[in-house]
Parts: structure tokens; sequence; C-alpha cells
């Protein structure tokens, strides 16, 4: 492979292991890629496709603020082309806290669209020998990151955190931390509505969105 077409990628995904209740911030590293490692020029598409059958997976990272793009079908096409079974990241997450600073429910909504779209595309190039290649966040196969600050995480990681909590197991906290799952700390109950109370608000915002946005702001 021309080895003028590789960069060198410098990438560290985290995970965020607990919110912030003592204003400590406690990360844990998920994986990161050796120093000098090597990752496709995503423009070379002739590179790619010969990359894709030598891998066993693929990552496919979308701009939770751009969204889907004309590139990301393109690499969708290819990996299930390839019969290759993607998974998703939603990249740049710090940018709803740091630059738009929108609040948690705009940003589930922007996310939920980002995962939609791509879900289209994937539906759009399904292999039956693959069989549902769609990606979903209750079942770990989407990831939210801000590559640029060295983090990331699944609902799987909260889902561990909070499952003993409410009393649950992992993969019934996992689902209601996505979709239409409201808590409201004041009853301490679950709805699939939102009561419009003042304290009742979306899983995901409630338990990982809000936790990371009081990370982001200490």
């Amino acid at each position: 492979m021309d080895p003028t077409v590789l960069k060198t990628a410098k990438v560290g995904l985290y995970q965020i292991l607990k919110a912030v209740s003592n204003g400590t911030k406690l990360f844990s590293r998920v994986f990161q890629l050796p120093r000098g490692s090597k990752t496709i020029a995503y423009h070379d598409w002739t590179k790619v496709t010969a990359a894709l059958r030598i891998t066993d997976g693929a990552l496919v990272v979308v701009d939770c603020v751009e969204g889907v793009c004309v590139q990301t079908e393109t690499v969708l096409r290819q990996a299930l082309g390839e019969r290759i079974r993607p998974v998703l990241t939603v990249n740049k997450m710090d940018r709803c806290f740091l630059e738009l600073q929108v609040d948690g429910e705009e940003a589930y909504q922007t996310f939920s669209r980002v995962i939609e779209n791509a879900n289209v595309i994937m539906a759009t190039y399904e292999d039956p020998l693959l069989g549902d290649v769609q990606v979903y966040p209750e079942k770990g196969t989407v990831a939210l990151s801000a590559d640029l600050h060295g983090w990331a995480f699944t609902l799987t990681n909260f889902a561990k955190m909070h499952a003993s909590k409410f009393g649950v197991d992992e993969s019934k906290m996992m689902e209601r931390l996505w979709g239409e799952n409201f808590f409201d700390p004041a009853t301490k109950k679950w709805t699939t509505k939102n009561t419009v109370s003042a304290t009742c608000k979306r899983g995901f915002v409630q338990s990982c969105y809000e936790p990371i946005k009081q990370i982001i702001n200490t």
C-alpha cells in the first residue's frame, strides 16, 4: 500500500466512569492507538476499499453538528459492500457544551438525527447475509465522543453505573438511557412520556448528558 496516502493517527478514546460529585474529573482509558499508527486518508477511496478487505470491522466517525455527509455514505457503502459490519461514533460532542451551549434535549435530538440518517444509509445497502447492520445506542453499537479532548463513551458505561442504583439489570438500564424514557427524581419514577414537571427529563439527558456537562464546566 502506498505510504504517501497514509497519515499518522493519534487517537485517544476515553470513557467517563463517574459523574462529578466532588468536582473531580474521573476518566479511564478505553484504548489508544500507538503513536505512529496509520489510518487511510479518507479521500483515496481505492485505498479505503483495499484496507476494508483485511479488516474485521469499521468505526465510522460522524460530526454531531455537521451530521452525515457524502463521505459518510461512501464509507458505509464500501464497508457493507465488503461485508464489514460498522459501528458508529457521534463525534465532537464537546461542541454542544463549549461552542453551541445547547441544552440536553436539543443535543439528544441532534444525536438521534445523526444516528437515524446513518441507519437510513445502512438500510439502503443492507446485505441479507449480514442481517441487521443498523446501529443502536441502547445496544452499545453507537459511541459518543470528543476526540479533541480524548474521551468517548457508550451507554454501556453509564448503564453499569446506574443499574444497581435503580435496581435493574444493565440491559434494561441501557434501554432507559435512550429513546422515549424519562425519569423524575422528585417522584423517583420512570415514564415513557415527559410529565412536563420541571424535574422530569429524558433518561439520556439526566444520566449521561448533564453529568458530562458538569464535568466539562468544572
